[in-house]
């Protein structure tokens, strides 16, 4: 994903679970959040649902998961997630996403 998202010319960081995530969300402005689901201590669904409900965040979220059944996703869009992708990442699919809910949240 690191690579990806230089190839694009993106500045990003990475957190190696939900609650760094949160922490650097707490201390630093972004413009899109990529959420892996499956994270040690706090997972994405956890660490949404903690960015939508406890900041009121609007930030736009892409689930990134290897599991693409119903429930996930159903459960994705109850936490208020944006959108998602499978793994492994289609980059063309990825970039077009990210660009497409950017431009949302720009005209919100």
């Amino acid at each position: 994903m690191k690579i990806l998202l230089e190839e694009f010319g993106f500045e990003h960081d990475i957190a190696d679970n939900g609650k760094i995530a949160i922490e650097k969300l707490q201390n630093n402005p972004y413009d899109i959040i990529l959420m892996d689901l499956q994270m040690p201590e706090m997972n994405g669904f956890e660490a949404t649902e903690y960015i939508r409900n406890t900041m009121n965040s609007k930030i736009p979220i892409i689930a990134l998961t290897a599991d693409v059944t119903t429930v996930d996703l159903s459960k994705c869009k109850a936490v208020g997630m944006n959108d998602y992708i499978s793994k492994p990442v289609d980059e063309r699919l990825l970039y077009s996403k990210i660009i497409e809910l950017l431009k949302k949240s720009v005209l919100i």
